[in-house]
């Protein structure tokens, strides 16, 4: 137990917590067939899962940073694995429909509130390099969840067993929280601070959130559409499509790794700046396809959108202020949890408008507006009050 009082053993636990939630997120998808054959459902009744997920996150985002003030990092961490366990485990075990969506909703719960605890901590405390790791340990989830599921299903076992390493990880994480309740660092509070003493920065706040949309949607709407995108207007095969699509998942995580190596050689901005140009750069790559290979700007437009979450998190302290940085991440991921649902299906949409060419210039305008937002957001550090 000493190891994990350490602040290097909070980072680690930190890692483990967000997996446990990239696991479920990159499972769902995959164990939908099978949920969807034992429950009944039509295909897009996934639809409705996802909206259970998303609606609780959100919320639960939005207060995180207001409750974490009030009852500390310790104690959230706590709430948030036992909620993990009841919403995997009522998920897994549902006799019905109506019950999925339930353990869903209480899954969205703890998975937003672990979002903005998880980030605040780091982001106070510990580090761009930390929260490099941090964001590439969700990544490292999310591609190990698709593999469990179909170690689970392809060996003839129901999908509801795929769900147990996630309830493992978590009651393992509730014991060691259980530990080291007390050892984590106090949350700073608005309200010791006046607000004569350092008003808030309502310009800094907005564009912040508006970085957070944009970034999230660019991300998951390159994830959800790029397989479209390469197979009916670039005819690739649905194999090679397949691998391109993964490999800019993967280039995502491989980005968060190194920023976690080497992420404290360049200044947050700096490393900001660099990773909005090359993502609008490897889109305008994407969309001309000179010479018909644009797909091959994938990659990099995935290890150039890994560092952009993680460094606008590092920034929310220094440029809004300690003291506020728990509610403001709190509105910031939830936020993102905003871009990342309605960006898919304004593309979605626009694709059905006007055709699936139409994706790459609409990721490229949006990789335009986020460097735009960058360079219009950019101010001089806030004096961070002590």
């Amino acid at each position: 137990m000493p190891v994990l009082r350490s602040a290097r053993g909070r980072v680690l636990l930190g890692m483990a917590a967000l997996a446990a939630v990239g696991v479920f997120d990159g499972a769902l998808g995959v164990a939908w067939p099978s949920m969807r054959a034992t429950f009944d459902q039509p295909l897009a009744a996934l639809g409705a899962v996802y909206a259970a997920y998303t609606g609780a996150y959100f919320v639960t985002s939005l207060a995180s940073g207001w409750v974490l003030e009030r009852v500390g990092t310790g104690v959230a961490m706590l709430a948030i694995a036992g909620t993990a366990i009841a919403g995997t485990a009522t998920f897994a075990l549902a006799p019905g429909w109506s019950v999925v969506l339930v353990g869903a909703a209480v899954l969205g719960v703890s998975g937003g509130a672990a979002d903005v605890t998880l980030n605040h901590e780091v982001a106070q405390h510990h580090g761009m390099r930390a929260i490099g790791f941090l964001h590439a340990a969700w990544g490292l989830g999310a591609t190990a969840g698709p593999l469990v599921v179909t170690a689970f299903v392809a060996g003839g076992r129901t999908w509801r067993l795929a769900f147990v390493p996630v309830v493992v990880i978590q009651t393992v994480l509730l014991f060691a929280y259980v530990g080291v309740r007390r050892d984590w660092p106090a949350v700073p509070r608005r309200r010791d601070v006046p607000d004569d003493a350092e008003p808030l920065d309502r310009v800094g706040l907005a564009v912040s959130v508006a970085l957070f949309v944009l970034y999230v949607g660019i991300e998951a709407g390159t994830g959800a559409w790029a397989f479209t995108l390469l197979t009916e207007s670039r005819g690739l095969s649905a194999a090679t499509a397949g691998a391109w699509t993964a490999a800019y998942w993967l280039a995502l995580t491989a980005g968060r790794v190194a920023l976690g190596i080497s992420g404290e050689r360049r200044s947050p901005d700096a490393v900001l700046s660099a990773s909005v140009l090359a993502a609008l750069a490897s889109t305008a790559l994407l969309w001309g396809d000179p010479a018909g290979v644009g797909h091959l700007a994938l990659v990099p437009l995935g290890l150039s959108l890994a560092s952009v979450f993680p460094v606008l998190v590092a920034l929310t302290p220094v440029r809004l202020g300690v003291h506020r940085a728990a509610r403001a991440l709190g509105v910031q991921i939830a936020a993102s949890a905003v871009g990342g649902v309605t960006f898919p299906a304004v593309l979605g949409l626009g694709a059905q408008a006007w055709g699936t060419d139409a994706l790459a210039p609409m990721l490229t305008a949006c990789a335009a507006g986020l460097a735009l937002l960058h360079a219009g957001g950019r101010r001089p550090p806030r004096r961070t009050p002590r």
